[in-house]
């Protein structure tokens, strides 16, 4: 099950996300792939991880209900890393395992060259330490 939620972050823009309802300690931030489709697509199949973790779903910027109509700049790797990282800062999630499909698995990679201080996006299911969005390039 599912709690669903838009979540307006200091870069600017809103992300809708589903969030497993599951208390687990564990975090898996999900990225869907695209770049235009939204998460629901993946909401089931996961929900099989129930107990294990709990799951974090949102729709990048320009799909879904999240935030539309930005500047092109707005939906480079760089900027939704910014956003991701936002959203965990408001979920005040310090660690977060991460899982990209498609598109979302080239976001996922691309965190290590965006800044040493993200989280390391390098294989599903792997902790991902982070000292937080604060120390990373501003958005804009």
């Amino acid at each position: 099950m599912y709690e669903e939620r838009a979540f307006q972050l200091p870069t600017g823009v809103t992300l809708f996300t589903s969030v497993s309802v599951d208390p687990a300690s564990r975090v898996l931030l999900v990225i869907h792939g695209g770049p235009d489709w939204d998460h629901t697509y993946l909401r089931e199949p996961l929900s099989q991880l129930e107990g294990s973790f709990r799951v974090v779903l949102p729709d990048l910027c320009g799909c879904g209900r999240s935030t539309a109509g930005l500047a092109d700049w707005q939906y480079a790797p760089d900027a939704v890393v910014g956003d991701l990282l936002a959203l965990l800062d408001r979920l005040d999630t310090a660690t977060a395992a991460v899982l990209g499909f498609s598109y979302g698995g080239l976001i996922a990679q691309h965190c290590p060259s965006t800044c040493a201080a993200c989280p390391r996006f390098t294989s599903p299911l792997n902790g991902c330490g982070r000292t937080g969005a604060g120390s990373c390039p501003p958005r804009g």
